[in-house]
């Protein structure tokens, strides 16, 4: 119950705002801004128009994601 266990590197964490933010000043980074996240989103590659949705045009779909919790 006390001891260490070791875990893979790809599994996500929970962060708040301020940890994460406090993580990337200890790195000497900083996150992204709101637009920049957004333009990462929902940008095109070729940066000339902007998609509806992250994944591109085709709406909302049980492929996309899970909706039904």
């Amino acid at each position: 119950m006390f001891g260490e266990i070791r875990l893979p590197q790809e599994w996500p964490v929970y962060a708040s705002h301020a940890e994460a933010t406090a993580y990337a000043k200890w790195l000497g980074r900083k996150l992204p801004t709101e637009a920049q996240f957004h333009r990462a989103a929902y940008g095109t590659p070729d940066g000339t128009k902007e998609r509806s949705y992250p994944w591109g045009e085709e709406g909302p779909s049980a492929t996309k994601g899970k909706f039904r919790f």
